[in-house]
């Protein structure tokens, strides 16, 4: 099977997308508390800012894939913004969650995952594989309706890896400093 045909196939992609979820859970376990909040991770953010970051994304590609599943044309990224715009939302996000508790940002995190599962789960295998068209900035784009899973995988993904490159370069230091 191609990996075309494999990565809109329905079960897969339910299961990818809940096998990255966990991973990235896997990864924030590895965080100490006092650590959650120190900045470096990726720029200036915190792992905080990072889980703060993809719950505000999750929640976005909930409204995407929901939107989907009753047949209307998704906001992607969101409604007044492009994929140009991916930069700002994403300092936006930044401002309005740097303050928050860490406990609230993991609270967030957890509530939005389930309706995440529940719309791509929704979904039947002819939305998965129906053609949307968005504007990314520059043109019209067209991608299939399980590439909207896909980013929320991918998303882990990319995210659980800075993590865990973040906490392999605390060890490294930690190792150098105490030979």
């Amino acid at each position: 099977m191609s990996h075309i045909l494999a990565e809109h196939d329905y079960g897969r992609l339910i299961k990818s997308l809940k096998a990255q979820r966990l991973m990235f859970e896997v990864a924030l376990e590895q965080v100490r508390p006092e650590q959650f909040q120190q900045h470096g991770v990726l720029g200036v953010w915190s792992v905080k800012d990072i889980v703060a970051h993809i719950t505000a994304w999750d929640r976005r590609g909930t409204r995407w894939i929901e939107a989907h599943g009753r047949g209307e044309q998704p906001a992607i990224p969101e409604a007044g913004y492009t994929w140009a715009d991916v930069d700002a939302l994403n300092a936006l996000t930044y401002a309005q969650h740097r303050h928050d508790r860490p406990e609230d940002v993991l609270r967030a995190f957890a509530e939005s995952f389930p309706p995440l599962l529940a719309a791509a789960e929704g979904l039947t295998q002819a939305q998965i594989n129906q053609t949307i068209t968005y504007h990314d900035g520059q043109a019209l784009q067209n991608v299939h309706g399980g590439k909207l899973i896909v980013w929320r995988y991918q998303h882990y993904r990319e995210h659980a890896a800075h993590i865990k490159a973040w906490l392999a370069t605390i060890r490294e230091g930690m190792f150098l400093r105490h030979g």
